[in-house]
């Protein structure tokens, strides 16, 4: 399954983890992962298992951060793969998101 979404009531976050491809194929399911939330403090988006983003997976991120900011929420992009910072960097998305590096 190329997409989780794990809820914790404790503290109102939200983890989606991104499996193999981030691309427009996840459109319907990435978006009802966070929409399904609108109370949610803290979006967590796992990208530590992406094999391949293109400028969809960007966009989505985009999107994303849109919903964040209407409903007071956070995002952070957790562990991303090498090809996921990559990508990340080249679209300059670090300036714009909290990207979290963990061993």
């Amino acid at each position: 399954m190329p997409l989780t979404r794990i809820f914790s009531q404790e503290d109102n976050r939200v983890c989606i983890k991104i499996t193999d491809d981030f691309d427009g194929r996840l459109y319907s399911e990435f978006k009802s992962a966070f929409e399904a939330s609108p109370h949610a403090v803290t979006f967590e988006v796992d990208l530590s298992d992406v094999q391949c983003m293109d400028s969809s997976g960007l966009g989505l991120l985009v999107h994303l951060r849109e919903h964040a900011a209407n409903t007071d929420s956070d995002v952070v992009l957790m562990n991303p793969s090498e090809v996921a910072r990559r990508n990340l960097e080249t679209a300059f998305f670090h300036e714009l998101f909290d990207i979290v590096l963990q061993a």
